[in-house]
């Protein structure tokens, strides 16, 4: 139980974090138009960020299904 809730707060950290990428818009920042799908699609920042939380919950649905399928197989 205990390791649920840490995977549940990591997860909440990392995705703080990326919304902290907020903060670098300013006049400058990029090279199109910043409220446009194209700025979010090509700027490396906005990239990474969604690469990063794609990770994050690729790993987490992966662990949580391994997790139960172990489980089960004991509780069998």
């Amino acid at each position: 139980m205990i390791r649920k809730y840490t995977l549940i707060v990591l997860s909440a950290i990392l995705m703080s974090l990326v919304t902290v990428t907020e903060l670098l818009a300013h006049p400058g920042h990029g090279t199109t138009e910043g409220n446009s799908l194209v700025h979010f699609i090509t700027e490396p920042v906005h990239i990474i960020s969604f690469f990063a939380v794609l990770a994050v919950g690729t790993i987490t649905v992966l662990w949580y299904r391994a997790r139960r399928k172990k489980l089960v197989k004991v509780n069998a």
